[in-house]
């Protein structure tokens, strides 16, 4: 097996599942009430704000950030396969990319599928930006919120593919 069982899946089963999720939720609940309430949202909204983002822009420039910073997870790949004895093949990128090709690199495939799980991410910040846009969310919120998002993505880097880093 490339993966085995560590301490940020939740493989194991039903019971695993059942018996993690309720701490997950809490600590999910106590982080964003956390960084809510932080001087550090406060902080970055400031740095930002210095550096020419106005406070209503701010879900806007997360959002805009976000695709880039997909990009950015799949250089690795890119990279990689192109650092391999096959090379990489830019006519069929899909064929390079797929996960039969990918196991023999455990860490690239790690970071495809955080580049995967980022774009899926993206899709549903959409719809809760567009919510939140709709039923106009304080804009301070709306801005902490935003950044949070970002800050997540980029630890869910970290915690996804750079513990099987070989």
């Amino acid at each position: 097996m490339v993966f085995g069982f560590s301490y940020m899946s939740l493989n194991g089963g039903f019971v695993w599942v059942n018996m993690a999720f309720p701490p997950i939720l809490a600590a999910c609940f106590y982080s964003l009430k956390w960084w809510m309430a932080s001087p550090y949202s406060t902080m970055a909204l400031t740095l930002l704000a210095d550096n020419g983002v106005p406070l209503a822009s701010v879900p806007a420039f997360c959002a805009a950030c976000m695709p880039m910073f997909a990009f950015l997870i799949n250089m690795p790949v890119i990279m990689g396969l192109a650092a391999s004895e096959d090379g990489y093949e830019n006519t069929m990128p899909r064929k390079d990319h797929a996960a039969q090709k990918l196991s023999k690199y455990p860490t690239l495939f790690r970071f495809k599928s955080a580049h995967n799980n980022t774009n899926e991410a993206v899709a549903m910040m959409a719809a809760c930006f567009w919510v939140a846009q709709t039923h106009k969310l304080d804009e301070i919120i709306f801005a902490k919120l935003s950044l949070l998002f970002v800050a997540c993505r980029i630890l869910y880097l970290f915690c996804c593919a750079c513990p099987s880093l070989d």
